[in-house]
C-alpha cells in the first residue's frame, strides 16, 4: 500500500496494476477453476473485499497513471484504484 511512484512492465501506475488490474486477472483465473467444481448443489463464488480508502480520491478516468498531478500522491493513487 502506498509505495513510491513506479510503473508496471506495461507502463501503468503500479498501484493501479496491483490493486485493480491484478484482481481482474486473478478472478478470471479463479473462474476457470470454479466452473469445474461447481454443481447444481454447490455454487462457488468469488468475493471481493475492499476498504474505505476509496474516499482518498475519485477515479481520474482521463489520467489513470496520474501523470497530470503536480506531485505523485501515494494515498490518492491508492484510493483512486479502489474505485472511488
Amino acid at each position: 500500500m502506498v509505495p513510491p511512484k513506479s510503473t508496471t512492465k506495461d507502463s501503468l501506475e503500479r498501484q493501479f496494476g496491483v490493486n485493480h488490474l491484478a484482481h481482474f486477472v486473478l478472478t478470471a483465473l479463479l473462474l476457470l477453476a470454479i466452473a469445474k467444481i461447481s454443481t447444481s448443489d454447490f455454487s462457488s463464488r468469488v468475493a471481493k473485499v475492499s476498504s474505505l480508502a476509496d474516499r482518498f480520491s475519485p477515479i481520474v478516468w482521463d489520467g489513470l497513471n496520474l501523470d497530470k498531478l503536480d506531485a505523485y500522491q501515494p494515498y490518492v493513487a491508492y484510493g483512486q484504484h479502489l474505485g472511488g
